[in-house]
């Protein structure tokens, strides 16, 4: 796939990747070069059957991307594409019509906790996109949305740590902007690019995730102006790697002059020739490490830790709360969950993990998932894994449970 066209100082090539990763497609190659005010980017991308794409409705789906256009059969064409792959959890990442609650903290106890131990170096983030049960539209009542929004604050204010960052807030739809992006911001925001990185366990291997930034004098020494510095990421290949990088790049205001992707299934190489959006391309050394933990953190936000549980049932009242309200029954800790409810019927994907001082996803006991499966109703489906990716990490570095957090705001939303 080539695009070409007017650059807006590095905006546009978020865009495409983020319209590429709506999509769950796979880049196994790109170029990026952008010279003055235009730009020329190549993709290699197949779905995750390794296909080329033929339907002429991902063409006019990425062009209505890329020309800003929200409304129209947009939603109807991403998803007729996902439904054309067997996407079984279909997500949407774009935005809603729905108010957005945005709510992030530090992984304080009774909130982003529960029966397993604090990180005050910990963070979490979370978006809610609510809307009236009864009607299924928009909240538009101004005191009513002021009420949600002073519960909700309070449970937050109730939990939090001293001296850390926190923050809950309502987002009209005027206001929102890609969600997988935002969850970015806010996690960046909390800072947890600063958290010291945990040591590796025996399984990993060092040159797992590499990233280097070299100024252009380095690279040539007869160069005496410095248009550009290069920032070059080796990590094994993940879904939206991509993605995930030139957001991170994107909120710290830098630009990506040319730039090389390449991926062999396994490992990916990404290779960015860029600069700041103010023009600087010198970074002292404390710049340097902040843009080496960003992108770090970015990449490794991605992985998800612990055992996948999909599900697809038929909605019904409080149902998230009472999925969580199971895990916690059965002591299992949420790690991360995508959620959504289409028509009559619910679909997401849990990361879930044991409580307890488990290590391996293979301990979560098969008795604790025939319990779940009974209390849950039919249609949800258990994945167990034994690479890296599914691994829990070790006790003293849990992430986050969000039990605490559903339960909390359920009676709230």
């Amino acid at each position: 796939m080539q695009v070409e066209g007017e650059n807006g100082h590095g905006r546009i090539l978020l865009q495409i990747v983020q319209a590429l990763s709506d999509l769950d497609l796979i880049i196994s190659k790109a170029t990026i070069s952008a010279d003055g005010g235009w730009f020329m980017n190549v993709f290699h991308v197949t779905d995750h059957h390794g296909h080329k794409l033929r339907d002429p409705s991902f063409v006019r789906y990425m062009q209505r991307s890329l020309d800003g256009d929200q409304e129209g059969n947009r939603a109807y064409d991403v998803a007729k594409l996902k439904i054309c792959r067997d996407n079984k959890v279909n997500v949407e990442h774009f935005t809603s019509d729905c108010i957005a609650l945005e709510i992030s903290s530090v992984d304080s106890p009774g909130i982003f906790s529960e029966s397993t131990p604090v990180d005050p170096q910990r963070c979490a983030a979370g978006i809610f996109y609510i809307k009236n049960r009864d009607t299924g539209r928009s909240i538009s009542d101004r005191p009513r949305l002021s009420c949600l929004l002073k519960k909700i604050l309070n449970v937050v204010e109730a939990h939090h740590l001293p001296d850390k960052l926190w923050g809950v807030r309502l987002r009209h739809a005027a206001y929102q902007i890609h969600t997988e992006r935002r969850l970015h911001q806010l996690m960046q925001e909390q800072m947890d690019f600063q958290v010291t990185t945990p040591p590796l366990h025996a399984h990993e291997d060092l040159s797992m995730l590499a990233i280097s930034v070299v100024e252009a004098k380095r690279l040539r020494g007869h160069l005496i102006k410095r248009d550009y510095f290069v920032v070059t990421v080796r990590s094994r290949d993940t879904p939206k790697l991509m993605f995930d990088a030139i957001s991170s790049l994107t909120n710290l205001n830098f630009e990506v002059l040319r730039g090389f992707v390449s991926s062999n299934g396994r490992w990916a190489i990404q290779k960015y020739f860029m600069r700041g959006l103010d023009g600087c391309t010198t970074l002292n050394e404390v710049e340097r490490q902040s843009l080496v933990r960003s992108l770090k953190a970015a990449i490794e936000r991605r992985q998800s830790h612990g055992l996948r549980m999909d599900m697809r049932t038929l909605n019904r009242p409080d149902l998230l709360l009472n999925v969580s309200k199971v895990f916690q029954k059965n002591g299992l800790s949420i790690n991360k969950v995508e959620f959504a409810k289409q028509k009559d019927m619910a679909v997401g994907t849990f990361y879930i993990t044991d409580a307890s001082s488990s290590s391996n996803v293979v301990a979560i006991e098969q008795q604790k998932l025939e319990a779940m499966q009974k209390e849950i109703w039919n249609g949800i489906f258990f994945e167990k894994k034994n690479n890296c990716d599914c691994n829990i990490t070790s006790p003293a570095h849990k992430r986050w449970s969000l039990y605490s957090m559903i339960c909390s705001f359920g009676g709230a939303i």
